[in-house]
């Protein structure tokens, strides 16, 4: 049993600053070669947090795969949150590992008694999400997300479109 989720990762997540040009630069580096880009990707402070408190951000972003591991880029657009913190902090670069759970609560508390601590989390079209920071593990963060069966089916179909095995039926 991980102390993070079981399964495995779905998602490496990267928080840029350009998103045309980190997708260029994905691209090359690991073979993506379709992008599906969502902009204006609202979160609203009555269903998001960030460090305790109601958060509302806007971020734009880009998900792509390579082979079958879901690579998604995240540029914020507006509002404070674990996004702006990390590219002040750190600079455009890989942020998250993600893990989908079937069961939000019980990966929550079985994180929070490895003493990983939630630092934003939240629930949009069905999908909740927590991030957990996670020190000595080799990574910023990694988040938690109970995807909705429509979320999965739009994974599974972006997936297909670039032309990769499903993994997340």
């Amino acid at each position: 049993m991980s102390m993070v989720a079981d399964g495995p990762i779905i998602q490496i997540g990267c928080v840029v600053d350009d998103l045309d040009k980190a997708e260029q630069t994905y691209s090359a580096s690991f073979g993506i070669t379709r992008w599906s880009r969502f902009t204006g990707v609202a979160f609203a402070p009555e269903r998001t947090t960030y460090r305790g408190a109601p958060a509302d951000l806007e971020i734009d972003v880009s998900l792509g795969y390579s082979g079958t591991q879901q690579v998604e880029l995240i540029q914020p657009v507006r509002g404070r949150s674990i996004y702006t913190e990390f590219l002040e902090r750190s600079g455009p670069g890989v942020h998250h590992l993600a893990w989908a759970v079937d069961n939000m609560a019980d990966a929550l508390d079985r994180a929070r008694a490895t003493g990983l601590v939630v630092v934003q989390q939240g629930e949009m079209n069905g999908m909740e999400f927590a991030y957990l920071e996670t020190p000595g593990m080799g990574t910023h963060f990694v988040e938690l997300m109970r995807l909705s069966p429509q979320m999965r089916e739009g994974f599974a179909a972006m997936q297909a479109a670039a032309a990769v095995p499903e993994t997340l039926a």
